[in-house]
């Protein structure tokens, strides 16, 4: 596992580090904190379940839907009536 040493520094109020170019995080921009111990956590802020609503259209909302689905639960009337 990789290490670095960095140095903490004053952002305002707050202390704050540069996190090293290896561990970088491409294409996030925003991480969760968590302190365990002595240990700061840092991980990428996944969305939630509940936030899927508000970025896909619900379904149902065409007249269309399922329309053209093939029934799963078709019953063969010739196999049903040799049994």
């Amino acid at each position: 596992m990789a290490m670095h040493i960095v140095k903490i520094f004053k952002s305002g109020h707050s202390q704050a580090i540069r996190i090293p170019k290896d561990f970088a995080y491409g294409g996030v921009v925003e991480l969760t904190v968590r302190k365990i111990g002595e240990k700061l956590i840092l991980e990428p802020v996944r969305k939630s379940w509940l936030t899927l609503y508000d970025e896909v259209e619900p379904l149902g909302t065409d007249d269309d839907f399922l329309a053209n689905r093939p029934d799963l639960f078709a019953i063969d009337e010739d196999r049903v009536k040799s049994e």
